[in-house]
């Protein structure tokens, strides 16, 4: 989940420097800090309970198995699938995992700036939120650690409550960008 979250942080920073509406400058801080915030405590614990910061194992492996957290994609072509789904080949890319923005999404944001940037991140934040989602609510029901499900519970919150707002922002802008 960290890269998960380094990623909303770099699509955050990169609006804010694109464009003057202060609304989507506002959520994209908040966005930035919570998740860096949040990325920084998961990072202590990895290192507090001595599990390194490598991976040794699949992107997502620690969801295989578990039933009912769908990542609930939409007819755009944004999220989807299983959250669980493991590559069956190796260790698997950071960008397998649901939600993220692909290189090329991450490109048409940065080159973008002005209202076109606003809809770009505030469309790519969409499917990134759904899955983190799903994520959250499956760490939360599987962590036996309580802080761990505080978090998780914490994350889920916050972002299905910022869905909307994104969803109304993108609307309020002329919903989303095609081909991004």
């Amino acid at each position: 989940m960290q890269a998960h979250h380094r990623q909303a942080v770099q699509m955050s920073t990169l609006v804010r420097d694109r464009v003057d509406d202060e609304d989507v400058r506002t959520l994209a801080l908040d966005i930035a800090l919570t998740q860096q915030q949040q990325a920084g405590q998961m990072y202590g614990w990895r290192e507090l309970w001595g599990l390194g910061q490598g991976r040794t194992e699949p992107v997502m492996a620690w969801m295989s198995g578990l039933e009912g957290h769908a990542a609930g994609g939409h007819e755009d072509g944004h999220g989807g699938g299983h959250v669980g789904a493991v590559p069956a080949d190796g260790l698997g890319a950071v960008g397998d995992m649901p939600g993220m923005a692909s290189a090329a999404q991450m490109d048409a944001l940065a080159a973008a700036d002005g209202e076109e940037a606003a809809r770009i991140f505030l469309q790519l934040m969409v499917p990134h939120h759904v899955a983190g989602v799903e994520m959250a609510r499956a760490a939360a029901q599987e962590a036996s650690e309580p802080e761990v499900r505080a978090l998780a519970d914490a994350m889920a919150t916050g972002q299905e409550a910022e869905l909307t707002v994104l969803w109304d922002m993108l609307a309020e802008r002329g919903g989303p960008v095609p081909g991004v």
